[in-house]
């Protein structure tokens, strides 16, 4: 399906009134809204999915043949091939150039996708079955799509392709938890990452400033994806521990941010909930996320009623 078909497709789903409705809670810093329902996006993204999903992601300048190969290295490779006496500096400087007009392309095209266009990407990436590090290629080329709390939520509660393989089809593709951790610590420590990239490469700063990023440049949303990602998935025996830890050294002070951390707290809480009150009773935690985890912990039906709030 290719975005003409699509757009025309998404156009004929909107509904006006939900369209009204659904931009007073999701707000976009760029993305127009049309008022689909997420069912039906959800619909549109499995038969995309079951398609040429490769096309479909191509057409807004993804790079799906996934690290180390030819789709990715394009010009790269082409100049090895044509000049294999020439130096590893200009095989990477070719390299750089193809990348920085891919990531062009798609600053301009994301400067007018809609908002349904940008869900309904996140659902394909979690649908198609791919090999683990081809998966995390397109997840790390989405992510910096992401400015809104929905696409965010709805991305990472379809990830079920994280977890520990197992020998069927679909779930021996499955991201393991542990490379799943160290891959979300770029996204939870976005200054951290910063600081490297000043010293190694140009490149991918510009990929995530054409990429659309939060243009307050807080990186409000990677961040939420990796502390919403840390909820869906780690809030387990094993990880518990480390996901408490993170929640008080996350950078905090973006509403959407301090929003879910507070949320993957008292889920926490719902989970292990003497481990998580000593937690949230010791740790240096901002007014703010203490305010909404203590509401969040009033509003849930999986903590006791009457239940101490710290």
């Amino acid at each position: 399906m290719g975005r003409d078909n699509l757009i025309a497709r998404l156009k004929g789903e909107a509904e006006e009134q939900y369209r009204i409705f659904n931009q007073k809670f999701v707000l976009t810093n760029r993305n127009v809204m049309l008022g689909v329902k997420v069912p039906r996006m959800r619909s549109i993204a499995r038969e995309i999915a079951g398609g040429d999903w490769e096309d479909f992601l191509m057409e807004y300048g993804f790079c799906v043949g996934g690290p180390g190969t030819d789709a990715e290295n394009g010009a790269a490779s082409e100049a090895a091939s044509e000049a294999t006496s020439a130096s590893a500096s200009v095989v990477k400087t070719a390299k750089f150039e193809k990348q920085r007009e891919r990531q062009l392309q798609r600053a301009e095209l994301c400067s007018t996708i809609f908002f349904e266009e940008v869900m309904i990407i996140g659902m394909v990436i979690d649908l198609i079955n791919v090999e683990p590090v081809r998966r995390l290629s397109l997840v790390e080329q989405f992510v910096p799509l992401i400015d809104n709390w929905a696409v965010c939520d709805v991305f990472c509660g379809g990830a079920k392709w994280v977890g520990e393989p197992g020998r069927g089809p679909k779930s021996c593709n499955k991201v393991p938890l542990e490379q799943m951790w160290e891959f979300l610590q770029r996204y939870l420590f976005p200054d951290m990452r910063e600081c490297h990239l000043q010293g190694e490469s140009a490149g991918k700063n510009l990929q995530r400033k054409c990429s659309g990023a939060n243009p307050q440049g807080s990186m409000e949303f990677e961040i939420r994806f990796g502390v919403v990602m840390l909820m869906s998935y780690f809030l387990t025996e094993e990880y518990i521990g480390r996901v408490l830890v993170q929640m008080e050294k996350v950078r905090k002070g973006d509403y959407y941010v301090d929003m879910a951390v507070a949320w993957c707290l008292a889920t926490a809480r719902a989970k292990f909930d003497e481990r998580t009150q000593e937690f949230v009773r010791n740790a240096t935690l901002t007014p703010s996320v203490i305010k909404k985890y203590e509401q969040k912990v009033r509003d849930s039906l999986r903590v006791k009623k009457g239940a101490e709030l710290r």
